[in-house]
């Protein structure tokens, strides 16, 4: 899908004229569109995912055996 945005990019740029049918409306075609912020909410709640904050206790607080 990446590629074909490029594409459709690159061939705008060069004023090139494109013309594209599909079978179905454009919100069957791409089921996953997402708005800017909701976008920025999911990348958000990934990067908490991989990379949680540190908690507070620290390594130093833990009981030494």
């Amino acid at each position: 899908m990446c590629r074909f945005v490029t594409l459709i990019d690159v061939l705008y740029e060069h004023r090139i004229r494109v013309f594209c049918s599909a079978d179905g409306e454009p919100t069957d075609l791409f089921v996953n569109i997402m708005t800017l912020q909701e976008a920025r909410t999911q990348r958000s709640n990934m990067v908490n995912l991989l990379f949680p904050a540190p908690s507070e206790h620290s390594s130093d607080d833990r009981q030494h055996i």
